[in-house]
This record gives structure tokens, C-alpha cells and sequence, in this order.
């Protein structure tokens, strides 16, 4: 008898990744027993060094709880719960204040969060906010359809292969600055690829529910997550439409090896995608140098980021829930969209906002 809809089903997920396919930095501990067939029937134990066969398991009538069955990977995903509650989504002492100073988009909150939420705190302008708190705290509060694309940097969690280098602050790992000179460090950097991976399908999938059928979904990549990042994409339900590259001309020579010169896009589409959407020939290949007075340690480029949102019809709104520096709220407002960013990092909310502030000032005055 099959069983109904609202009963655990049993999914099958086969990682099966040496460290020389897809997932080249996952490193699974040694003496994980993988486990294939039936959860109770194992096969055979791998070392780290070969592979992983892990089997998630999903609860339909509780989507947001995710359970990797492997005796030392053992992983619960139970939405996002805050280590710490200085980053919690509470109201503001000052909320009626942030009410008056943010969320001045087109349309009120109530187009864009479910009844009964308590918004965090906010900044915003005319056509731009952004607010302060954990991506996924926030996301699953939007109104379905809320968006028209998302259009995001995130943290890559990059920056080496052994554990000892992926836990090193984002200035160690990015920066070359003396510690005197050095930027605001950024959270979320420190996982290792699975758990990362499997944090980026969760988000995307919480993120599609808010936008419309057919949005574009562009987000920011290194080569090392390319692979998972691609998977995590499918895994949330986007289709997967490709990878656009993002020259940055200029990177330090490697004797013997190719420059690290480049970034990537992988983007895709909420369903299909509409051939008379208003928006004309983009390009596969972006050619912009690093910005060079950053508030950032990783930020884009603001001429990449204006050519990057255009994929967006003029008018529409965009979410970047990783918004930094503000650099794609920013391009999205210049190039006549509106857009909601979301930053967790105490620091770069108040960076972020403050320079788009400053930057759209003199046309908000004008107005």
C-alpha cells in the first residue's frame, strides 16, 4: 500500500564523492559506516579517504527537519537555531523608530511577510531595506511570491582544504591586510563542505517559496563549491541553467599552474522560465577588477553587480539574503528594480546600510 503524503518518506541519497569528483575538499572522518538499502542493513564501513554513502530521510509533514543517518555524520537541521541570541529575530528596542526608517519599498510589509511576524531590525529607503538577523530566521516568514529573483554573494566557506585552514577567520583566509588595516570578519565561513552544502539546500529551498514561478536565482561561487553548490541548487527544486564567470583580469601569477583569476555564477530558475520576459542578451563572461577602496573583505564589484542584476525585469524586487556590503541592493535600486537584503554580521549591517545611504541620498533628497 503506498503510503500518504503525510507520512515520513525515505529518500535515498547517495553522495558516493572520492576527493578527486565531484566534492573535491569533502572530507569524511575515517571509520563512518556507510550504509546503503535499508537503514538497518549496512554494507560496508569506508575510510575518508575513498567514500561516503549516506541516506537522508525526510519528514513531509515537518519539511524543515533533515536527518543524515550515518553513525558519525549525524546531522539535524531543525530550521536554524542561534548558538548565540544576540543575532535572534526580536523586536528592536527602537522598532517604531526602524518602522518609520525602513521598509519604505513600493509596496508595505504586508505585501511581503506572513501575518504575526515581528520584523527585526530594518533600514531602508525609497525602493531598498535591509534587515538584521539570520537568513534563515527570516526567508520562511515572505509571502510566497513576494520576489521576482534572487540574486546573492554568500559565504563559500572556502579558502583551504584542511580543517585547520577552513576555520580561520574570513581576514586570514581572503585578506592580505595587516591586522591594524584589516575589515570586519563575516559569519557563516568555518563549515566543512558537506555541511555547508547541505546548509545552502536549505536556505534555497526556504528562498524558492517566496519567489514567483519563473524567477531567476543568480549566487556567487569559487571553484572548490562549485559542484556541491550546483547540487544544492537541484536539491532545492531550481533548475539548474547554467554558470556564468566572472573575470576579475587581475590575480597573483603561480609558476607552473593557471592564475586563480576567476569566480563564478551558478544560476537557474524557479520552473521555467519565460522567453518574453522584458529583459534583453545577457552575457556569459563579466570582466570587472576588484573594487579598490572596499568595506568588505570579499565584496563585488558595483559595475558587475549592475550587469548581474539586469536579469531581473525592470520593476521587479530582488532578495539577496547575504547582503554584506549592500553592493547588490544597491546596483538592483540603481538599476530600477527594489530589493530586500537580509545581513546577519553586526558590523556590515551597519556598513552596508550606512553606504547606501550615503549613495542614493542625493537622489532620494531630489525626489
Amino acid at each position: 500500500m503506498r503510503k500518504k503524503a503525510n507520512k515520513i518518506r525515505t529518500l535515498k541519497w547517495s553522495c558516493s564523492v572520492t576527493m578527486a569528483t565531484s566534492l573535491p575538499s569533502l572530507a569524511v572522518p575515517r571509520g563512518c559506516c556507510a550504509k546503503t538499502g535499508s537503514a538497518t542493513s549496512p554494507k560496508k564501513c569506508v575510510s575518508g579517504s575513498t567514500a561516503a554513502t549516506a541516506m537522508m530521510t525526510r519528514s513531509l509533514s515537518s519539511p524543515s527537519m533533515w536527518k543524515l543517518n550515518c553513525p558519525i555524520l549525524t546531522i539535524w537541521l531543525h530550521g536554524k537555531k542561534h548558538q548565540n541570541q544576540k543575532n535572534e529575530v526580536m523586536p528592536d528596542e527602537h522598532s517604531e523608530q526602524n518602522k518609520k526608517e525602513g521598509m519604505r519599498l513600493t509596496n508595505t510589509e504586508n505585501d511581503l511577510f506572513s501575518s504575526g511576524f515581528v520584523l527585526p531590525e530594518h533600514r531602508g529607503g525609497d525602493g531598498w531595506t535591509i534587515l538584521h538577523g539570520d537568513a534563515l530566521d527570516i526567508i520562511p516568514h515572505f509571502q510566497p511570491g513576494a520576489f521576482d529573483a534572487v540574486i546573492t554573494d554568500p559565504p563559500y566557506a572556502g579558502g583551504g582544504a584542511k580543517p585547520s585552514e577552513k576555520t580561520r577567520t574570513t581576514n586570514q583566509k581572503y585578506s592580505s591586510m595587516s591586522a591594524d588595516k584589516a575589515l570586519p570578519d563575516f559569519d557563516g565561513d568555518q563549515k566543512d563542505q558537506l555541511s555547508w552544502m547541505l546548509w545552502t539546500a536549505v536556505w534555497m529551498s526556504k528562498v524558492r517559496a517566496a519567489c514567483k514561478p519563473g524567477a531567476p536565482i543568480c549566487v556567487f561561487i569559487d571553484w572548490r563549491q562549485l559542484p556541491a553548490l550546483a547540487c544544492a541548487m537541484q536539491w532545492a527544486g531550481w533548475i539548474w541553467r547554467g554558470v556564468a564567470v566572472w573575470d576579475k583580469m587581475t590575480s597573483r601569477p603561480q609558476k607552473g599552474r593557471y592564475r586563480q583569476q576567476a569566480e563564478f555564477m551558478v544560476w537557474g530558475s524557479n520552473g521555467p522560465m519565460p522567453l518574453q520576459r522584458k529583459v534583453g542578451c545577457l552575457p556569459g563572461v563579466f570582466r570587472h577588477a576588484n573594487p579598490a577602496n572596499r568595506i568588505h573583505v570579499t565584496e563585488k564589484p558595483l559595475p558587475l553587480m549592475r550587469e548581474v542584476v539586469q536579469i531581473c525585469e525592470q520593476g521587479g524586487r530582488i532578495l539577496d539574503p547575504f547582503a554584506g556590503a549592500g553592493t547588490t541592493v544597491l546596483a538592483a535600486v540603481q538599476e530600477g528594480c527594489e530589493a530586500v537584503g537580509i545581513e546577519v554580521t553586526n558590523a556590515y549591517y551597519e556598513l552596508g546600510t550606512e553606504r547606501l545611504k550615503n549613495a542614493l541620498q542625493p537622489t532620494e533628497t531630489a525626489e
